[in-house]
């Protein structure tokens, strides 16, 4: 039964990248933290329109 929830979580995940990428967002990769936590600063000062620092 795990190996078929991980499939399906799988296939969703690929799914929804799909569905974004074709509403025109861009697929990225996310190595680590440090660089999920830096694209997301990057996206939401471009949303924004805004300047964030870190602590």
């Amino acid at each position: 039964m795990k190996n078929y929830c991980a499939r399906f979580l799988v296939r969703y995940e690929y799914h929804l990248i799909q569905q974004l990428v074709g509403l025109g967002y861009k697929s990225v990769k996310v190595m680590d933290g440090n660089a999920f936590v830096s694209n997301l600063k990057i996206q939401l000062e471009t949303f924004y329109k805004a300047s964030y620092i870190d602590k």
